[in-house]
């Protein structure tokens, strides 16, 4: 069906197209505000290299004794704090995780390191929830596991806890955003159900109306054949012609039957 036969369809079966369609709104306005709506609280940490031991104090003219940096975490050795972030990004989205979090009433949250062409100590998080309240506190829960990742992961290397790379926040979740993507995928869907919905109304209504028409022509074209037949039957002209009654026959005359004489028969 091109766009002009469905223009056509709209226009024949208008009635019906304009009693769906208006029901159909009605019910996406419905959907769309029965749709909770969802916030997400989002903020920044930094990681923070521990700062150097400084070396000791002499007395004036006396020598300086040769040191060198006594750090042993081997993290601070890459020189790379982008690489820190993505270990603890690939931690943070473990199973076991993502459970705990779940326990603390985290149902979704999101983590962003090293995006675009920008590689640095930055981590972008955030949490989503029904409640602004409940974003918040969300976010709050996701940068504290983001630190306990963080402090386990230099742990396990026996880095001492006054040589940990820090997490220090760069933007607090205080203020919270409306998330519109899932109620913008719903009302989508459900768009596209209603148009095909009324289509398919508008089709059968239309297939119905030929249908009508095809039978009130038939009845015609039956009516305007005069037949003394019973309906639906085809009669038969007669083989022969009818028999004549013996009355209707007229006598030949007498002189016809008289038999031809001598002189008539020479001539």
């Amino acid at each position: 069906m091109d766009v002009v036969n469905l223009f056509r369809l709209i226009r024949r079966q208008r009635i019906v197209v304009g009693l769906l369609g208006a029901l159909g709104i009605a019910a996406l306005l419905w959907l769309y505000t029965s749709i909770p709506v969802t916030y997400r609280a989002s903020g920044s940490a930094v990681l923070l290299s521990p700062q150097a031991a400084a070396p000791p104090t002499t007395t004036p003219g006396g020598t300086v004794p040769v040191t060198e940096a006594s750090n042993t975490n081997p993290y601070v050795s890459l020189n790379d704090m982008s690489v820190v972030l993505d270990i603890v990004t690939r931690r943070m989205k473990t199973p076991t995780v993502v459970a705990r979090l779940g326990e603390q009433g985290v149902g979704s949250f999101t983590l962003g390191a090293n995006l675009d062409f920008y590689r640095g100590p930055i981590l972008d998080y955030s949490a989503d929830g029904d409640q602004k309240a409940d974003a918040i506190r969300g976010a709050a829960v996701v940068r504290e596991e983001i630190r306990r990742q963080l402090d386990e992961l230099q742990a396990q290397q026996g880095v001492a806890p006054s040589e940990f790379i820090r997490l220090d926040d760069a933007v607090t979740p205080t203020d919270t955003t409306t998330i519109i993507t899932s109620k913008v995928r719903v009302m989508g869907a459900a768009s596209v159900t209603i148009f095909i919905g009324v289509l398919a109304a508008a089709l059968l209504a239309d297939g119905r109306r030929k249908r009508r028409e095809e039978q009130a022509e038939r009845e015609l074209l039956a009516r305007s054949i005069p037949t003394s037949a019973a309906p639906g039957t085809f009669q038969m002209p007669p083989a022969t012609a009818p028999a004549v009654a013996p009355s209707a026959v007229p006598e030949p005359d007498a002189a016809e039957l008289r038999e031809p004489s001598y002189w008539s028969a020479q001539r």
